[in-house]
């Protein structure tokens, strides 16, 4: 596809993102730590493809000075009641959030230190980066 190509397709997609979010549809809203996405066009098209063809986000290259926030993954084989939100919120304090797109992934401020928590030490949660 052509880079005109891409950037329509990226256009496209924005504006029925809007469409359905004016409208009421669209799944859960995104958090605000997940905000203003950067310009498509500043990033090279095959670069662009990528990201869609894996399921990336734009917005996590803005450049705002916005605070990168880490991620947590809760490990399938741990029993649901020991991993709940409240249990997160208690060991890893309250800027936890459920990322709403992917069950199971929360994101913290990128001060938080999960190695100490009980939770990270009997690895009942993972951190990622974007790497993972």
């Amino acid at each position: 596809m052509s880079a005109a190509g891409l950037l329509e397709a990226d256009q496209g997609a924005e504006e029925n993102a809007a469409a359905r979010q004016e409208q009421g549809e669209g799944g859960p809203q995104a958090p605000a730590w997940h905000a203003a996405a950067p310009d498509p066009a500043r990033f090279p098209p095959a670069f662009l493809a990528f990201l869609r063809e894996s399921g990336i986000s734009v917005d996590n290259y803005r450049s705002d000075g916005a605070e990168v926030r880490r991620f947590v993954r809760v490990n399938p084989r741990s029993a649901p009641a020991a991993v709940c939100l409240d249990e997160l919120r208690w060991q890893l304090g309250p800027t936890i959030e459920p990322v709403p797109w992917l069950p199971g992934f929360f994101s913290l401020s990128c001060g938080v230190k999960i190695a100490s928590s009980s939770l990270y030490t009997h690895s009942h949660i993972y951190g990622l980066d974007a790497a993972s």
